[in-house]
């Protein structure tokens, strides 16, 4: 028996106090080093997912913008809505968006140590060491720089928040089942909203909230079901049985997005290859989860080797060896350390979304944010829970202690750096000089600072470990340098690429609208319409395969805008009435209708308005704010047709 067992009863309320005196320092210190990144950067998703925030004017524009996400099959709703409401400081200022995000991490920080709590109370451990435990592992988890992208990297309050309904799922579902059957009604209450709030809503901030329903299974039947009674069988099998059903039908659709013939179109690797490859992800995963380190919180990781087979590179095989050695010892650990084995399964079923077989790109480092506290529930049984000598509690206790102020520190040293992002660019850049996005993102602030040249090498160096890369291409044609002469030879080198490639994806189409932007701006003299003109027509031959219908609205976006530079008025209206048909867009019948204002067809315009507020938008909020956007242009036209008449009299 420890120590902590042996506790006398009048020093229980002296340990609840210290613990939660302690627990308040690790909020406190969690919020103080997080707010040394308040000063921090946009990052490559923000644009995508928060741009059109700017255009939020009003109550139909803030629905329109809460309810039209596409990031996701459920379209993100809550997590938008959240972004939403702090639109006023989109994109000028970061620091509240950060701010949120770290209240979000902290209100998750205190999920964790009521889960962990629940957790070693409900497998027979004693209230002190049960609390103790929980401020242990709360404070790993919370201070694990590994972490930290997803709440410093403000598009990933998507995953954070549907952590927060994930990690209150589970402590609903503990709760509930603590308290069956002496008090079954609220047990049976708090095991609904689990399943049918928190599920939802979760899934409403981001599609993997979905796994809350296999963890929630995982531990029902791996912790709970051999101690704690239900008291109504029908309830019982009505619960395991939905879980069951809901998590073979979550296994069934990833499975079949996974391998679906046209799913891996646009990736350089297969399923197969992503999945060889996910067992170096993961055991990178728990090393730097479990080794607090700096330097392995650099948000870019586009450039992650992929797998072509067991032995390329070995790691791969030894990677899966270690892993399914692990799973192999779980049985024989399940009587010995449940909590173990339930934190591996945690950490395990956490990562079944997204590293499996769906075609999503190889590693992120927040994907870890729900199944980490899988990983330091193990490593809180190691120095907490496990029956040690007494020779050895004091010196693993200090051990843990140091562990957690090491993890501190490490996050201290994160956070300074991802707070002065023109530093970080550099050091991340210098990292993995073969990321594109590492490499645009100090490129960015090398242009912002009136280096050309320095930026135009940044992107030639990146370009020349990726010498098929389109969008990379593409980028070296912005910086506008004196020094160099070679223009013509990057703007060939596009052209020439586009020309041979047979897949387009939408980032390479929104980097052509880019150039097409630029051009019409004499942004560069060596980017001419005409160029811009060849690059698009190279970019929509018949046999080069889109991404997505958006890739080709974006392609005749970039056209039409061409062809009003060039006053080429008809052929402009031709292009965006071929966007219309792809994605009908009030601003597209708004540019629709200037172009026939320009050609002077102030009457048709106006006859074309009148038509298109007719016309059948599905969804009340979608059609309020179509209407809306059209009214109020239709009224400026008609009163500039009023005025030059008035002129005319």
């Amino acid at each position: 028996m420890s120590s902590l067992d042996a506790q006398p009863a009048n020093t229980h309320r002296d340990s609840r106090l210290l613990a939660g005196f302690l627990l308040a320092i690790v909020i406190a210190a969690t919020g103080l080093v997080y707010s040394l990144a308040f000063s921090g950067a946009w990052y490559f998703d923000d644009e995508g997912n928060l741009g059109d925030m700017r255009y939020i004017s009003d109550l139909w524009s803030w629905m329109h913008y809460v309810f039209g996400g596409v990031a996701g099959p459920s379209g993100r709703p809550l997590a938008l809505a959240s972004f939403a409401l702090q639109s006023g400081a989109w994109p000028d200022s970061i620091q509240p968006f950060l701010a949120v995000n770290t209240l979000i991490h902290l209100l998750n920080t205190l999920l964790v140590f009521a889960c962990a709590r629940a957790i070693a109370s409900l497998t027979g451990h004693a209230r002190e060491r049960a609390l103790w435990f929980a401020v242990f592992v709360s404070a790993c988890w919370s201070f694990a720089p590994f972490l930290a992208s997803a709440s410093l990297m403000v598009v990933q309050r998507m995953t954070t928040l549907s952590a927060l309904f994930v990690f209150a799922g589970l402590w609903l579902y503990l709760h509930g089942r603590s308290i069956m059957p002496q008090q079954s009604r609220k047990a049976l209450i708090a095991i609904a909203a689990a399943i049918f709030l928190c599920t939802p809503l979760a899934v409403l901030a981001k599609e993997n909230g979905a796994l809350l329903l296999p963890l929630l299974l995982l531990t029902e039947r791996l912790l709970l079901r051999s101690r704690y009674q239900w008291g109504s069988r029908r309830a019982e099998r009505t619960t395991v049985w939905f879980l069951t059903v809901a998590t073979l039908l979550l296994v069934a659709f990833v499975i079949s997005r996974g391998l679906a013939t046209s799913a891996y179109q646009f990736r350089d690797f297969t399923w197969l290859e992503r999945l060889l490859t996910q067992g170096r992800v993961i055991v990178g995963y728990i090393t730097h989860l479990l080794l607090p380190n700096a330097a392995s919180t650099l948000p870019f990781t586009d450039n992650f080797p992929v797998s072509r087979g067991l032995w390329q590179p070995p790691a791969t095989v030894l990677s899966w060896l270690a892993l399914l050695a692990v799973i192999a010892c779980l049985p024989w650990l399940k009587k010995r350390a449940l909590i173990l084995v339930f934190g591996i399964a945690w950490f395990m079923t956490g990562h079944l979304m997204e590293s499996t077989v769906l075609p999503l790109e190889l590693y992120f480092a927040h994907r870890n944010y729900v199944p980490a506290f899988g990983l330091f529930l193990c490593l809180g049984w190691l120095v907490i829970l496990a029956p040690l000598s007494t020779k050895l509690i004091r010196p693993v206790r200090l051990g843990a202690a140091g562990y957690a102020i090491l993890s501190l520190a490490a996050l201290v040293n994160t956070t300074t750096l991802w707070g002065d992002p023109r530093s970080a660019a550099v050091i991340w850049y210098a990292q993995a000089p073969d990321s594109i996005r590492a490499a645009q993102f100090l490129a960015g602030y090398q242009l912002e600072s009136g280096q050309p040249e320095a930026a135009l090498e940044t992107l030639e160096n990146t370009l020349a470990l990726n010498p098929s890369d389109i969008f990379l291409a593409s980028q070296t044609l912005i910086p506008c340098s004196a020094e160099h002469d070679d223009h013509e030879r990057r703007v060939t080198r596009l052209q020439q690429m586009l020309e041979q490639a047979s897949t387009l994806r939408f980032a390479e189409s929104a980097a052509l609208y880019s150039l097409s932007l630029r051009s019409t701006q004499a942004h560069c003299g060596h980017l001419s319409p005409a160029h811009i003109a060849d690059f698009l027509a190279a970019a929509s031959r018949p046999e080069v395969v889109p991404q997505s219908p958006q890739t080709s609205h974006r392609i005749l976006y970039a056209k039409a805008l061409q062809a009003q530079d060039q006053g080429m008025f008809e052929q402009a209206i031709g292009y965006l009435e071929g966007a219309q048909e792809i994605n009908p867009q009030a601003d597209t019948v708004i540019l629709i209708a200037f172009q026939m204002a320009q050609l002077g067809q102030l009457e048709a315009a106006v006859s074309y308005l009148e038509d298109q507020l007719e016309r059948d938008i599905s969804g009340f909020i979608k059609r309020r704010l179509w209407q809306s956007e059209i009214s109020r242009y239709l009224a400026d036209l008609t009163n500039e047709i009023n005025d030059q008449q008035s002129a005319d009299h």
